[in-house]
């Protein structure tokens, strides 16, 4: 049976869509920063866990891959619902793996949560009214992950305290139980839709003759390079090198993800009815590499000095983040499952080579070092900012 998306429908399944994004969020936000912490508590070195990161997003590339598969063979409903009863059961075997199985299960775990973030994703766009509200919904959709994301890192310290890994591990497979529940019981059946896959043949032709979109994946995956990097390292820096405590370090994460809150609606609203998204990546993007150049250069001493500028590195992120976003999803429609996915597959593929670089600044280098090239790296998104053309 085909649906007809009236209205209502649409507006029934936007809300849906929020509160399982606000969960799947908090969850993924709840174990983010610790999960390299969980690594070294193996006895792992920085390069190792660099490798276990690499692993793990081959694992989602895997995911983004299947999606299509998945969603041609079972819907959108039932995709979900089967990757999201793998992923919890995944989650929860962490909390009594041993070092090798560790590794194996967040491999798996990385797959399935990658079909469940481009399942969201493609619901999403499907509920979208016009293009002229992508803009203020799809700032709604990210604001619900920021508050996720905001509240996730303090949640995640307190269930950590003293090293308790199986606590970590727990909760999050808590948390996202209520995703299934609603899932099943609230989110509407899906149109049927003929999804097509993920090729790189397709993606690189894509990159190749796609004008403005190709320039907003570059951007796009600078911002998730620069995600994938500072994730990884910050944790292990304030813990190995600072010596923070977990406590310490919920703080920190909670503190500067606030801007994600405060300004992702904002500025979706403000790319809708007043400016292009041009100018506001072009200063999403300076604000991120003068703060991250400034951490890395900086000899930091105390926990506010940290706050204040990776503060103001989110503070760029999110602007960036935001625009991205709406950008992509003004030039396409609901029914590019591949497009879609080949956007979010820039995540891994970002999370393969974050690691590796962060591996090649070690062989001469340490961690201040590592965020200054970071930060300068950066300024290679200013050129693609400056080739796009405005919706405006």
């Amino acid at each position: 049976m085909v649906l007809v998306h009236t209205a209502t429908y649409k507006s029934k399944m936007r809300g849906i869509v929020y509160i399982l994004n606000f969960i799947l969020s908090l969850q993924l936000a709840t174990i983010g920063y610790y999960t390299p912490n969980y690594f070294s508590h193996f006895g792992f070195s920085t390069e190792i866990i660099s490798l276990i990161f690499v692993f793990a997003a081959v694992g989602s590339i895997l995911g983004f891959y299947l999606s299509s598969f998945l969603f041609n063979k079972y819907g959108i409903r039932k995709s979900i619902l089967l990757a999201g009863t793998f992923y919890i059961f995944m989650i929860g075997i962490l909390a009594y793996s041993s070092s090798f199985l560790a590794i194996f299960i967040f491999f798996l775990g990385a797959i399935f949560s990658a079909i469940i973030v481009s399942s969201l994703d493609v619901v999403m766009e499907s509920a979208n009214d016009t293009e002229n509200h992508t803009g203020a919904q799809r700032a709604t959709f990210l604001v619900m992950a920021s508050f996720a994301y905001v509240a996730g890192p303090f949640l995640g310290g307190q269930l950590v305290k003293g090293a308790d890994y199986q606590s970590l591990w727990f909760g999050a497979s808590a948390i996202f139980l209520p995703f299934l529940f609603i899932t099943f019981a609230k989110l509407p059946k899906i149109e049927n839709k003929k999804y097509t896959k993920l090729k790189i043949s397709h993606l690189l032709s894509v990159l190749k003759n796609a004008g403005d979109i190709r320039y907003i994946f570059f951007a796009q995956f600078l911002l998730y390079f620069f995600y994938s990097v500072m994730v990884l390292y910050t944790s292990l820096y304030l813990k190995n090198v600072l010596h923070f405590s977990f406590e310490q370090m919920s703080i920190v994460f909670t503190i500067i993800l606030i801007p994600f809150v405060v300004l992702t609606y904002p500025i979706g609203e403000l790319a809708d009815k007043y400016f292009g998204e041009k100018e506001f990546l072009i200063i999403g993007f300076l604000i991120m590499i003068i703060a991250t150049v400034i951490f890395g250069a900086w000899n930091i001493t105390t926990p506010i000095e940290v706050i204040i500028l990776l503060f103001f590195t989110r503070i760029g992120a999110s602007i960036t983040s935001t625009v991205t976003e709406i950008y992509f999803f003004k030039h396409i429609d609901g029914t590019n499952a591949e497009m879609i996915s080949a956007f979010r597959a820039l995540y891994p593929i970002a999370n393969i080579i974050g690691p590796v670089f962060g591996m090649f600044i070690f062989m001469f280098g340490d961690y201040h070092t590592l965020f200054v090239s970071l930060g300068l790296m950066l300024s290679y998104g200013i050129y693609f900012s400056l080739k796009l053309k405005d919706t405006k």
